[in-house]
């Protein structure tokens, strides 16, 4: 997603990964990232946030908040289930 006022972009991946494997799977998405956002700051001259989403099978989320405030979204404005 990108944001031309702001002159920003977030690569924004989901997995759900098998149990046990949250933030084994969170590490290897920052990771596989990490080229093609230096390529974005590169060509775009933007600045680039990763954002690794990922939903253990069971419902564990890691680091939900501090995704969401990468995303520039309050907690608030989201409907609770």
């Amino acid at each position: 997603m990108k944001d031309k006022e702001l002159d920003h972009t977030w690569l924004i991946d989901i997995a759900v990964p098998g149990r046990g494997r949250v933030k084994d799977k969170e590490k290897e998405k920052v990771e596989k990232y990490q080229d093609m956002a230096r390529g974005l700051r590169k060509i775009w001259k933007t600045s680039v946030t990763v954002v690794p989403t990922v939903v253990g099978a069971l419902g564990a989320v890691q680091n939900l908040e501090e995704e969401l405030i990468k995303l520039n979204v309050d907690k608030s404005e989201i409907p609770k289930a």
